[in-house]
């Protein structure tokens, strides 16, 4: 299996030498959540001023969200990368750029000090095209040797917890209270408490890359997976060209072991284990890239 990128800009884009990107999304999306919100304050004031005051927290929290959301975007061009939102615009030539971090499942960009970064989210509209185009320009950047083993990050299952406790509190306020909403809040405070505890035992805890051999680490078990068992490394995508997930195709029947959660972006996941995957499907000895 081979990184498929492209070198360049397509079509119309050769005449500017850039492109950029955005969340077209998140405006649909911050519209269905404002008239949410809105349906409940109104509902809210039916039943008392802590009820209402909840929901008007939740609506200028969803405001926030949503301007920074518009006001962002990601331009690349033949010279570098720049990045734009509400507080400001950063840049970083491609010869700048010196190492490559992960900021959940964003990708940061280092120059030389670390002063000066740029990151990348892989929910931007066709943040897939935007990976290609990195990696045509700085395939060095992405080493199997740093990023292995790949650790699972419990940061989803953090906040799935954390959200559930804070539901879990409402929902107790509001029974002292009298409201309607406290069995609501608490049913759904409850599920994202399971789900936290579902994914903190079923996940997996890393992926080890040893020689031709893929492991993958377990809360009280290991699985390896060969490298000549696996067909292909794709890139999971949406329907707005979005990086998804990272997926691990096997010969066997084309089954498909998706990962997704891991402290590494899946900008850094994908060109590690094609490249892993390249040297051993092929039986060469070394790892040294």
């Amino acid at each position: 299996m081979r990184l498929n990128v492209k070198a360049g800009f397509r079509g119309g884009d050769m005449e500017s030498n850039e492109k950029t990107f955005r969340y077209s999304q998140i405006k649909s999306l911050g519209v269905l959540y404002l008239m949410f919100l809105v349906l409940c304050v109104v509902a809210g004031l039916f039943v008392g001023i802590r009820e209402f005051m909840f929901f008007v927290v939740l609506i200028g929290i969803g405001v926030i969200l949503l301007i920074l959301f518009l006001t962002s975007n990601v331009t690349i061009s033949d010279s570098g990368i720049t990045t734009k939102n509400l507080f400001g615009k950063k840049s970083l030539q491609w010869s700048e750029i010196r190492h490559v971090s992960s900021q959940g499942t964003s990708i940061k960009l280092h120059n030389q000090d670390g002063r000066n970064t740029v990151s990348i989210s892989p929910g931007l509209d066709k943040s897939v095209e935007i990976f290609e185009l990195l990696y045509s320009k700085r395939s060095d950047l992405f080493s199997i040797k740093k990023n292995n083993p790949l650790l699972y990050s419990f940061r989803s299952t953090f906040i799935y917890l954390a959200i559930g406790l804070l539901l879990l509190l409402v929902s107790l306020l509001l029974y002292f209270n009298n409201s309607y909403l406290d069995i609501l809040m608490m049913i759904i405070g409850l599920g994202n408490c399971g789900m936290a505890l579902f994914t903190w035992y079923f996940s997996p805890r890393s992926i080890t890359l040893e020689n031709d051999c893929l492991i993958v680490n377990y809360i009280n078990k290991s699985r390896s997976i060969l490298a000549d068992d696996i067909d292909a490394i794709q890139i999971g995508k949406t329907k707005q060209n979005q990086f998804k997930s990272v997926n691990i195709v096997f010969r066997d029947k084309h089954a498909v072991f998706s990962l997704s959660g891991f402290k590494q972006s899946p900008f850094i996941i994908y060109p590690v284990l094609s490249k892993w995957h390249q040297i051993y499907a092929k039986k060469q000895p070394d790892l040294s890239t």
